[in-house]
């Protein structure tokens, strides 16, 4: 269950729609420093892809 909506904020599951708005978030390397590595495009697909498995199989993601 997404947390509740606020003035300023809808919650929803992600979708590869996102992919380019993702993309950009996960290509930063400041907001990627604790990873590996930044992500690339084809990289950014499969963890949304990834996601949205752990959508079907657990009802969530990522916290």
């Amino acid at each position: 269950m997404p947390p509740n909506e606020t003035r300023r904020l809808r919650f929803r599951e992600m979708s590869t729609d996102d992919v380019d708005v993702m993309a950009d978030l996960l290509g930063d390397a400041r907001v990627m420093e604790y990873y590996a590595h930044p992500k690339d495009r084809g990289e950014t697909l499969g963890w949304i892809d990834w996601n949205l498995r752990n959508y079907a199989e657990y009802g969530h993601r990522l916290p």
